[in-house]
């Protein structure tokens, strides 16, 4: 979604307390940062935010969703090393926001 999107589902309480979203470069693929929805307020995570952001129209929303997000229980029974699986989530997690973005895109 676009920041006025963003803004708007923020204004409506369709985004909750708690929620992360994953700011992209739409033409790279390339999280740039991850913000927080919190108490009413958007945190920037790390540090300082570009306001760029807001009105470029290559940078796209998307909110974190509990599928999204997969958590490593038991790393001992993994065989790869912890690189490989860094890599191995964020590809799944990839596919993921890529699913949900088809999936909204396809319910609108």
């Amino acid at each position: 979604m676009k920041a006025n999107e963003l803004f708007e589902e923020i204004h409506c309480g369709t985004i909750k307390d708690d929620t992360k979203i994953n700011v992209v470069n739409e033409l790279t693929g390339d999280t740039l940062t991850t913000i927080e929805y919190k108490n009413g307020m958007l945190k920037w995570k790390p540090g300082e935010f570009d306001t760029s952001f807001l009105c470029n129209i290559d940078i796209d929303f998307f909110i974190e969703e509990n599928n999204e997000i997969l958590e490593l229980r038991n790393p001992d029974t993994w065989k790869a090393n912890d690189e490989d699986i860094v890599n191995i989530v964020k590809t799944i997690n990839e596919l993921v926001r890529e699913v949900n973005k088809l999936r909204k895109e396809t319910e609108e």
